[in-house]
C-alpha cells in the first residue's frame, strides 16, 4: 500500500483583481496596530475582518511579530536609502533634494510612521534583533561623520543637522497637525522652511499649463 502523503494547508484565494491576500492583511494589520495597540491585537481580529480562520492566516504569517516586521519593511528600505544619499550629498542642494526625498517617503508610509510611533515599544524589541537596529545604528554613524566633514563649513554642518533633525523628528511632534491638516500643505510648508535652514533661496513654483484656446 501507498504511504499516505499530508497536503500542505491551502491558504485563502488570491482575489482575481486587487491586492493579495499578504497585502490585505498588513491593510488591516497597520489600522488595527494603530488603533488599539501591537500587544492589544490578536491574530484572530486580524483575520475575522478577512473572512478567513486564524489558521488560514498561518499560511501567510507564522506570528504577529512576522507580519510587524513585514509593515516596517518600507522604513528599513527608506533608512537604507538615506544613508546612500547622505553618502552622494556634496552640495547644499543635494541636501535639499536629499531631505525632501526623505519627506516624500515619509508621507507616502504616513501610516507606517504612525503605527512605530504608537506601538514604540513593540518596534523597539524587534529592532533589536533586526536589520532595522543595524540601518538605525549606520545611519547615526554616517549623520555624526558628516558633522566633522571639512569640506563643508560650520554654518553649513550646523544648517544640514538642523533641518536634518527638523525633517526626520517632525512624525514625533507633528502627527496632530498631519491628522488635521491637508498633507500637500503641510508639505511644501516644510520644504519651504528647509530650504529657508540650508541657506537657499525658495523652491521655484512647478510650471503651469497654459488654459486652453
Amino acid at each position: 500500500m501507498a504511504a499516505r502523503t499530508t497536503a500542505e494547508p491551502a491558504g485563502p484565494a488570491e482575489p482575481a483583481h486587487g491586492p493579495s491576500t499578504r497585502d490585505r492583511i498588513l491593510d488591516v494589520a497597520v489600522d488595527l496596530f494603530t488603533e488599539q495597540g501591537y500587544e492589544g491585537t490578536s491574530l484572530r481580529e486580524i483575520a475575522e475582518p478577512l473572512g478567513f480562520t486564524k489558521a488560514a492566516l498561518y499560511y501567510h504569517f507564522k506570528s504577529k511579530e512576522e507580519i510587524l516586521r513585514a509593515l516596517l519593511e518600507p522604513i528599513v528600505d527608506l533608512q537604507t536609502n538615506l544613508i546612500d544619499r547622505i553618502d552622494a550629498a556634496q552640495s547644499m542642494e543635494d541636501w535639499a533634494s536629499m531631505l525632501t526625498w526623505t519627506l516624500d517617503n515619509m508621507f507616502d508610509n504616513y501610516r507606517l510612521f504612525q503605527l512605530a510611533d504608537r506601538n514604540r515599544s513593540a518596534v523597539e524589541t524587534l529592532a533589536e534583533t533586526s536589520e532595522f537596529f543595524e540601518d538605525h545604528t549606520r545611519l547615526h554613524a554616517r549623520v555624526e561623520a558628516m558633522a566633522t566633514r571639512q569640506d563643508l563649513s560650520l554654518a553649513e554642518r550646523v544648517r544640514i543637522l538642523a533641518a536634518l533633525g527638523g525633517i526626520t523628528g517632525f512624525d514625533d511632534f507633528g502627527g496632530a497637525l498631519l491628522d488635521h491638516e491637508p498633507h500637500d500643505l503641510v508639505r511644501a510648508e516644510l520644504i519651504a522652511v528647509t530650504r529657508v535652514i540650508l541657506g537657499l533661496p525658495p523652491e521655484p513654483p512647478e510650471p503651469t499649463e497654459p488654459p486652453a484656446a
